[in-house]
């Protein structure tokens, strides 16, 4: 059977609770889950007050918006979780959902052109991620030797720490393409 291109997911965040999100390694460690989180809103009787929306990492933490049941029950955001992983949370007093889809993105091939020990150098990463599961993308640059025509993985994130090893890894694969 074939893997539909995305699936649909969604979580709840109750109050006072946090939710972690992991994209998932497939068992044969050929690809890994992307979730592309898209909606955040608030239940069909929401309680009254602000609801502040928190996405965190190990690294930072960082207000993505306010809801509120009159005038902003839900946004529309575009984020997306890879290998790293992130923690949902808010400050209201119900619950809120949020929702998107996942797809499937793949780790690059042995076969592919090598001339920069690229694929070394992603093997590496996945040999990581097997034995050890997400990783900060600081851990990742600490445990794995990069090759110097490889960009470090702190200036790959840059100052944007959202960005998680999907990224990095098509960035590595345009550089051998």
């Amino acid at each position: 059977m074939v893997e539909p291109v995305c699936r649909f997911f969604g979580v709840e965040i109750p109050a006072g609770k946090e939710v972690q999100i992991v994209a998932a390694v497939d068992a044969d460690m050929e690809g890994y889950e992307v979730v592309h989180v898209t909606q955040i809103a608030l239940g069909a009787e929401p309680d009254k007050g602000p609801h502040t929306i928190f996405i965190s990492t190990e690294e930072y933490k960082a207000a993505v918006g306010t809801l509120d049941a009159v005038h902003h029950p839900h946004i529309g955001v575009d984020y997306t979780v890879s290998l790293e992983g992130i923690t949902l949370s808010h400050t209201g007093r119900s619950s809120v959902f949020v929702s998107g889809y996942k797809t499937i993105a793949s780790f690059m091939s042995d076969d592919d052109d090598d001339e920069h020990g690229v694929a070394e150098y992603v093997a590496a990463l996945k040999a990581v991620l097997q034995a050890q599961g997400p990783q900060r993308v600081s851990a990742l640059g600490a445990l794995v030797k990069r090759p110097p025509q490889v960009p470090k993985l702190k200036s790959t994130v840059g100052a944007n720490p959202a960005i998680f090893l999907h990224d990095l890894v098509t960035d590595i694969v345009s550089l051998v393409e």
